[in-house]
């Protein structure tokens, strides 16, 4: 499940931690809020990071392109692409 991804947890942690807003949370991420409430939103299908997203998230918050990688290969199986 994708929620229990590393990834998924990871930004979870950061942005409990950060104790801050979605909103504000884009911000520091320097990604649109949208991605973010997308991201977070159990209601929507999960979509796979894009690079230059994956850049941003590693550059602004640490995350590693190890465990981005894992998530977006997870959505995909998911998907069936």
């Amino acid at each position: 499940m994708i929620t229990e991804s590393r990834f998924y947890k990871e930004m979870l942690r950061i942005m409990n931690d950060k104790e801050c807003s979605k909103r504000e949370f884009a911000k520091e991420c320097g990604v649109g809020y949208l991605t973010i409430l997308n991201f977070f939103n159990p209601n929507k299908s999960f979509q796979p990071i894009r690079q230059i997203t994956k850049a941003r998230l590693h550059n602004h918050l640490g995350i590693d392109y190890e465990i981005i990688d894992e998530y977006n290969e997870l959505v995909l199986k998911e998907r069936g692409n």
